[in-house]
């Protein structure tokens, strides 16, 4: 089994003052021919969380990292080990929601940077997640040299209701409290109850809520258990998605592109991807992949190594001139 490196850094975003916590996995054998998968988290919860929380020995970093290139991972500002702003220490509702799509955006060509800087390539893979697709999708239309493929789990597309909006709310604070109740119970919607004990078990729930509860410091302090989670991309959401606006344009994406969304998925449904791959019309290669039996978190299910497998043989397929 191929040897890793753990790298941890932290990343100036812009002249905000802010830093970004940005982790790492590389072979020990040297950087290899892939390009570096940079991977984007969603909108609730922590990009070492998802992208880095070892289950049974093995984060989805350590199996892109083994398999060729290098691995990473970021915590956008607000989110995780990043910085997080003042506001955050305050009651929510004294200020508008935080971390905006623009900012996030700024957050990742910095950590984007940051990863082409050490590792000599002039491209990376961006692998986003739910919200994490908009932001890469964003930054792949409108800098298009330095994305050499795009990935895209769980793609985020037009719709008219938001799961994370609480029914009756009219106004969003700048952050929102999660507990882990909640964080348990989105977890596993959309899989059939007869299904989850042995898709999701409980003792993987566990090492998933243990890792959100170390990524905010305040979060043990409060009862019941919660950590915060900035709102500006539920905003961002209502102002776009929700009224029929693509915060982006789909057709100046030129990098080869792959959209998986689990057949369970009720965030991000297998219909919302397929309006995706639609308007991707002008994209020289796209595909779409449907995986049976999985949701919006299948990297973090035991069948995690079928989202990870069609992944990688996307990564390393070679691709005709122009693609």
């Amino acid at each position: 089994m191929t040897d890793l490196i753990r790298v941890e850094r932290r990343v100036s975003v812009g002249g905000s003052g802010q830093t970004i916590h940005l982790r790492g996995r590389l072979s020990a054998e040297g950087p290899g021919g892939l390009s570096p998968v940079l991977c984007v988290h969603g909108s609730t919860f922590p990009g070492h969380a998802v992208f880095d929380l070892p289950l049974e020995g093995v984060s989805w970093l350590d199996a892109l990292a083994r398999r060729g290139g290098s691995a990473w991972c970021l915590d956008l500002p607000g989110y995780g080990l990043s910085d997080r702003p003042a506001a955050m220490d305050k009651p929510a509702t004294v200020n508008p929601p935080l971390t905006r799509t623009d900012e996030a955006l700024e957050a990742l060509r910095a950590a984007r940077d940051a990863v082409l800087a050490e590792t000599g390539h002039v491209a990376v893979t961006l692998l986003g997640w739910s919200w994490g697709t908009t932001l890469c999708a964003s930054l792949a239309a409108r800098e298009p040299a330095r994305v050499d493929r795009l990935i895209l789990f769980g793609p985020q597309w037009l719709h008219d209701t938001l799961m994370l909006l609480a029914p009756g709310s009219t106004t969003l604070g700048a952050y929102r409290l999660v507990t882990m109740e909640a964080a348990r119970t989105r977890r596993l919607r959309g899989v059939p109850e007869a299904e989850r004990a042995a898709l999701v078990p409980d003792a993987w729930l566990d090492v998933w809520e243990e890792a959100l509860l170390d990524s905010d410091p305040q979060a043990r302090g409060r009862t019941p258990t919660a950590i915060r989670a900035p709102n500006g991309t539920i905003q961002d959401a209502l102002d776009h998605w929700c009224v029929g606006e693509i915060p982006y344009d789909p057709q100046a994406i030129r990098a080869p592109t792959l959209l998986v969304v689990g057949e369970w998925d009720r965030e991000t449904t297998p219909d919302q991807a397929r309006g995706l791959f639609e308007a991707l019309e002008r994209t020289p290669v796209r595909r779409l992949t449907v995986l049976g039996r999985a949701g919006h978190w299948a990297m973090l299910d035991r069948r995690r190594f079928e989202l990870f497998n069609v992944v990688q043989a996307f990564r390393e397929e070679p691709l005709a001139d122009g693609a």
